[in-house]
């Protein structure tokens, strides 16, 4: 743009892009107004002068936004010596907001004039500054832009921990402090003067308290304050905006709006004392005060179950857990006393106790933290002080997880109702260190054998012949011992009595009751062990399911678990059995076949156990007939259009738990059946080499049958290398580079099929760096990235000697530098893996197991040609974001573990490499942001932070301080 563009054409455009009914006019406005808010210098000229004519809202919209995203992003474009007329010009327009100005323009216009202050350096003391200019001098709570001033006060603690606003965090903490001892000079504002709860103007015709435009930007901007977390609040100066929102929260008239503000004030209030333990804390006297005012709203809370006024019940909930959350240490050192009052917990559990399942699942996280605390407490006494509460949590989950008594059916997977089920399941678990899983079991045995005894009574006597009423309550107790099931200890009394009230159902029981009860029992597997004599019994029960459509999968899911349990007691006879039923369930069209893995792996598992020759016999048997329906689809006259998937995870699953104990000399009882597999499968990676899923599933397949037999299948290298090479080359699938990766893994310290596996990379090396030969390409084949560095990482694992001098290692150094600044999770891990690998190699001894040659080809490529200190560099773009990706605390730790294998590997030249990274970084980052001040004292305590560590811990945690300096 070469020119500043008159008002009146930016807002044609304007009007343009958000009236014109012509697509390409839209898309040409939007063009043009995004280049011109992208200008160095026009931009803020035509938005300011927007911003004065007032035209209309679209305008008035796009100024305000056009400013604030130049002030928070392009802040450095701007010459010092006009900071102070723009600082003019936006104390202008936020003067002009009133309650009448929209939002979203008031919004803006405060977050510009909030980044402004904060950004500018020169600027000693922008909280007080604003409050005279805004409040008058003196302040004047009453003031006429107190409206623009609450707005500013809110978002000016807000944007200081904004992590989109390029900040130094040297800068921030200096902000935070200096705000924090200023918060005096803000209550005055926040609390808008005790008249506020009495005067009349703020009261409808009932008496009812109303919520005023400022009443409410108050709250919230004290709520922001509080969220800012360095606030003295001994004086309680600002008690009466609190009182306001207690007041907003017991006023069964007050809008949701205003109700929903209430609770984010006095949330944040909690946030401010959150881990208080007792009245020696600063904050105690807070903590005490929304302590008593959260007990004077029981009544509130069920006048609002009665009007069923959902959202105001969630904000209760929100508040009780909170409240529950800060006050866990007073509650777990001083039971019952003061802040440890158990009244916290009684507020609680009336959230469980409402009917619908999302108000108690608001209070899900504190009862898994206080588990997790009460665990690691070990005090019996505190135990049982909380244990009747727990009991109580545990009798409401039951009910809430009910079904409807109409119901038919089980519950479909995609509902809200089962994925509750499966929080409840883990908060269960977690409170079994409260409830023990054998007293939680007795309970709800206790509690449905009533109704069971009802039901057969009625059954018997034909007032209820279908045994369907109150079955909900009986599944649902079914269920909540099904969560803890796998904790009970075998030696559990209450076992016997849970088995046998699942063997005894009745078949007529509603399908869901057969359900739960059935997979009940292959929760508490484990038990059967010390039952032996049970076996049959059990076996048959659970047989007699697997053809029933809607059964068959827990049966088989259970039948799997108990087979485990009884496997040396079961024998061909057993086996013959349960081949049957898988059969039976492949012909049955009423059973969906993937309901058979349960039974197939029950199979594999016993025949494992049996002798070298039975088990050869029973595998071979099995995998023929799977192999044989894999066959079908790959013959000259099958359709190309069949899906051979689940034959072929069918076969993975026999290869995965194929584990029968091989003594040294012997030939493996499974070598043969594998072998016999491989012309099915080389036919399918002819046949569907175009389908990567079937691929995929096929490597899947191959890799479990390799790994089950390992090297006793060599003979399969000859057939199998070429037509991965073969067919990797012609379709690429990454899958094929993860199966080459597993041949490395089992044959690669064989010296005799060394040579071969090299070429096979060699082979594979020239089409999957063709995928990855630029930034963009690496970012639409990260699986080929991933796959490709396993397959580089076992070669570096098995075969360093070899790889370390083949031609194709400059290529795989190559992307490997420059893969660490892709942001994929999986991708960093193998890259990150692959390189701590390579440097081991470099500080082997050098031994008859190292020789000198490996050790030092390594240590030339880190040291002389350049690539520790260019892998240095990069890992430290990464940390700072250079490529704008976020990373998480778990890929800092990645790029520890290779900082500290290099420092382990050279202290002295890791230093030098850091060094000069950091600088490079520095310069760079703040050419690119010059709102980032990075000085030479913070650089060097992150240089020392990192180069002084004796451990990857201390390296990680010198990674989060680099990163909070260029955040």
């Amino acid at each position: 743009m070469d020119a500043s563009p008159a008002t009146d054409v930016v807002h044609q455009a304007i009007l343009t892009l958000h009236l014109d009914p012509v697509c390409q006019n839209k898309e040409a406005a939007n063009k043009w107004l995004t280049e011109l808010q992208q200008s160095v210098v026009y931009a803020w000229k035509v938005a300011d002068d927007l911003l004065h004519e007032k035209r209309d809202l679209l305008s008035c919209y796009f100024a305000a936004q056009t400013i604030r995203n130049k002030i928070q992003a392009s802040f450095a474009e701007l010459p010092v010596e006009s900071h102070e007329s723009l600082r003019i010009s936006l104390l202008q327009h936020i003067k002009h907001i009133t309650p009448e100005t929209d939002h979203t323009i008031t919004l803006q216009l405060s977050v510009a004039m909030a980044d402004f202050a904060l950004q500018m350096t020169s600027w000693e003391n922008p909280l007080l500054d604003l409050i005279s200019i805004l409040a008058g001098d003196p302040p004047n709570p009453d003031g006429q832009h107190i409206y623009a001033l609450l707005d500013v006060l809110k978002v000016l603690p807000e944007e200081i921990t904004s992590r989109h606003l390029r900040l130094a965090s040297e800068r921030r903490e200096i902000l935070r402090t200096n705000f924090g001892k200023m918060f005096d000079a803000v209550v005055p504002f926040v609390s808008l003067d005790r008249r506020l709860l009495d005067d009349k103007k703020y009261t409808d015709s009932g008496g009812h308290h109303s919520s005023s435009a400022s009443t409410q930007k108050a709250m919230q901007c004290l709520t922001s304050w509080f969220e800012f977390a360095v606030l003295p609040t001994q004086s309680m100066n600002f008690e009466p905006i609190l009182q306001y929102a207690v007041t907003c929260l017991t006023d069964r008239w007050t809008p949701n709006m205003a109700h929903e503000r209430a609770v984010e004030c006095l949330c944040a209030a909690v946030g401010v004392f959150y881990g208080i333990r007792d009245h020696s804390d600063e904050h105690y006297v807070l903590a005490r005060w929304v302590q008593e005012a959260a007990y004077t709203m029981i009544e509130p809370f069920n006048v609002c179950v009665a009007e069923e006024d959902i959202d105001k019940i969630l904000g209760f909930a929100r508040l009780f857990s909170d409240l529950a959350d800060a006050l866990t240490s007073a509650i777990i050192y001083s039971p019952g006393v003061d802040l440890g009052s158990l009244q916290t917990l009684e507020i609680l559990l009336l959230c469980a106790g409402h009917f619908d399942p999302e108000v108690c699942n608001v209070t899900f996280n504190f009862w898994y933290n206080f588990a997790e605390v009460v665990h690691r407490h070990e005090d019996t006494h505190l135990t049982g002080l909380v244990k009747p509460y727990v009991k109580r949590l545990l009798m409401a989950l039951r009910r809430l997880v009910e079904m409807e008594p109409d119901h038919e059916g089980i519950l479909d997977e995609d509902t809200d109702s089962y994925d509750f089920r499966l929080r409840v399941s883990e908060l269960v678990r977690d409170l079994s260190c409260i409830v023990s899983p054998t007293e939680c079991s007795v309970e709800m045995l206790g509690h449905m054998w009533p109704w069971l005894e009802t039901i057969r009574k009625r059954e018997i006597d034909g007032s209820n012949p279908d045994g369907r009423s109150g079955w909900e309550l009986i599944e649902a107790c079914y269920f909540m011992m099904g969560t803890v099931g796998r904790l009970i200890p075998a030696t559990a009394e209450v076992v016997d009595p849970m088995v046998d009230s699942v063997l005894s159902l009745p078949s007529n029981f509603h399908v869901a009751i057969r359900v739960s009860a059935i997979s009940l029992l292959g929760e508490i597997s484990h038990c059967f062990e010390q039952r032996a004599h049970r076996a049959n019994e059990i076996f048959s029960f659970l047989l007699l399911y697997l053809n029933d459509p809607i059964c068959a999968q827990a049966a088989a899911s259970s039948l799997e678990k108990v087979s485990m349990v009884f496997r040396d007691l079961m024998g061909i006879d057993h086996l013959e059995v349960l081949f049957t039923a898988l059969r039976s369930i492949d012909e049955n069209n009423t059973v969906p076949r993937h309901n058979v893995v349960g039974v197939l792996v029950s199979i594999v598992c016993v025949a494992s156990r049996l002798s070298p020759t039975e088990s050869k016999d029973i595998l071979r048997e099995v995998v023929r007939y799977h192999v044989g329906h894999l066959s079908q689809h790959c013959t000259d006259g099958a359709p190309r259009i069949a899906d051979p998937t689940m034959w072929l995870d069918r076969i993975a699953v026999i290869g995965r738990h194929m584990t029968s104990s091989v003594e040294p000399g012997m030939i493996h009882p499974c070598r043969d059946v594998v072998i016999e597999m491989w012309p099915v499968l080389d036919a399918v990676l002819t046949k569907y080499a175009d389908d990567s899923r079937i691929m995929e599933r096929t490597c899947r397949a191959l890799r479990f049958l390799i790994r089950a037999v390992s090297k006793q299948c060599s003979e399969l290298l000859t057939p199998l290398v070429p037509k991965l090479v073969e067919v990797y080359n012609g379709k690429r699938h990454s899958c094929l580079l993860y199966l080459g990766s597993i041949l490395v893994d089992e044959f690669g310290r064989e010296s005799e099929f060394q040579g071969g596996l090299l070429l096979m990379l060699e082979a594979l090396l020239p089409s999957a760096l063709e995928l990855l030969k630029d930034a963009d390409s690496r970012k639409m084949h990260p699986d080929t990235l991933d796959d490709l560095y396993r397959l580089c990482g076992r070669f570096v694992q098995r075969l360093p000697g070899p790889f370390l001098v083949s031609s194709c290692l400059p290529s795989v150094l190559e992307v490997a530098l420059v893969g660490v600044l892709l942001d994929h999770k999986d991708v960093i891990i193998a890259i990150q893996k692959f390189w701590v690998d390579f440097i081991r190699i470099a500080g082997l001894p050098e031994d008859e197991d190292s020789p000198v040659r490996h050790v030092q080809l390594a240590k030339d490529i880190l040291f002389e040609k350049g690539c520790g200190a260019q892998l240095v560099l990069n890992l430290i773009l990464d940390v700072v974001g250079w490529n704008g990706f976020g990373y998480s605390n778990y890929f800092l730790a990645e790029f520890a573990d290779v900082i500290y294998s290099l420092m382990s590997l050279d202290r002295v030249k890791m230093c030098h490499w850091l060094e000069a990274a950091l600088k490079d970084v520095a310069v760079k980052m703040q050419a690119t942001n010059g709102s980032i001040q990075i000085t030479q004292t913070q650089l060097v305590s992150v240089h020392k932070a990192i180069t002084s560590a004796e451990g990857i811990k201390t390296v990680v945690q010198g990674l989060k301080n680099l990163n909070r300096l260029f955040a």
